[in-house]
């Protein structure tokens, strides 16, 4: 299907052997009624004006400027991202403890090796440092969900100004002059 799309749409080149495609002459259409000759015709510069008229003066330019966030906004939101970022490396820290920990005590094959003290110290530590991993990742996620919303309520407004271009102006300098233009906001 795309390739016979494609064919379709390619351009055709004529052989140096074979006569160029016909070409159809154009003909102008003839009216299909007679016009009273006592009507007024328009004046033929009334469908060659154009469309759109150029405005005299020179356009206006408006743009949308962003606004700010102020110092304090921004020390706010980088603190809050830290402090996510802080929490989330505990709560790493601590998941990687319990990992290991339970890797130690756990076994995929039976050995005949007896549950001692140290293996069940070994757990209960795993089992504190999975709870604690938790609890990592609960502030982090907080501080997260806090920044996100510092974010948006923080948001500045954006601002619109209005460029009018002044009136260019020439000053006579010696040996010649020094033409130029400026915008004004």
């Amino acid at each position: 299907m795309l390739l016979a799309c494609l064919i379709c749409t390619l351009p055709r080149f004529a052989i140096a052997d074979e006569a160029p495609p016909p070409t159809e002459p154009l003909v102008e259409p003839t009216p299909t009624r007679e016009e009273p000759e006592d009507q007024p015709k328009p004046p033929p510069d009334q469908y060659e004006r154009p469309a759109l008229k150029t405005p005299i003066r020179p356009r206006e330019i408006v743009i949308d400027v962003p606004g700010l966030r102020n110092t304090q906004q921004k020390i706010v939101l980088g603190s809050l991202v830290v402090a996510a970022v802080i929490s989330g490396s505990i709560g790493l820290y601590f998941h990687l403890d319990s990992r290991s920990a339970a890797n130690d005590v756990s076994q995929s094959v039976f050995d005949g090796k007896t549950w001692t003290a140290d293996r069940q110290a070994r757990f209960e530590e795993g089992e504190r440092s999975k709870t604690r991993a938790g609890v990592g990742y609960a502030i982090g996620g907080a501080f997260v969900i806090g920044a996100v919303v510092a974010l948006i309520v923080t948001e500045p407004k954006s601002e619109r100004a209005v460029i009018r271009p002044r009136h260019a102006g020439v000053t006579p300098i010696p040996g010649g002059a020094i033409a130029g233009a400026g915008w004004s906001f």
